[in-house]
């Protein structure tokens, strides 16, 4: 994906690397300027690597967890689950580790949880209404403050 600030601030960088080294060599300042690119290359490489892993570990533990919360009995330790898979979701989200377009798809099957299914909206409010000191253990992730629950 081609970012033109990050590309700007690479040739600017190998300018200023030029002009400080008047007196280099067109081999070596090539070398120097083929030695960035390969490390902006590798970074990008590794950040996309990272949201694949990610994305990919928590889609596996939702799958998990999907046929269970399409139950009408729920077990409280499943929801609790849930809660913490949202929870994590959130906390790498707000890190800015998943992409706003993966973010949207994940909000938006929560909200449909929290909203529509009763065990999980009843346990929420006791979680997260009744007792506030526990939002810290879910990453700063509250849902009454992200979906419409009633």
């Amino acid at each position: 994906m081609f970012n033109p600030g990050k590309t700007i601030f690479f040739i600017s960088l190998t300018y200023a690397f030029l002009i400080y080294f008047k007196n280099i060599d067109v081999l070596k300042a090539a070398s120097v300027f083929i030695a960035f690119l390969a490390f902006f290359i590798n970074l990008r490489i590794n950040a996309l690597r990272s949201v694949f892993y990610i994305t990919n570990e928590f889609n596996k533990r939702f799958d998990v967890l999907n046929d269970c919360l399409n139950t009408e009995n729920l077990s409280v330790q499943k929801i609790y689950d849930y809660f913490n898979l949202c929870a994590e979701e959130y906390f790498f989200y707000n890190i800015g580790l998943v992409p706003e377009s993966v973010w949207n798809s994940w909000f938006s099957g929560m909200s449909y949880y929290f909203e529509n299914k009763d065990q999980i909206k009843n346990l929420a409010y006791k979680e997260f209404k009744e007792h506030e000191k526990i939002k810290s253990s879910y990453y700063g992730f509250d849902p009454y403050l992200l979906f419409r629950i009633s």
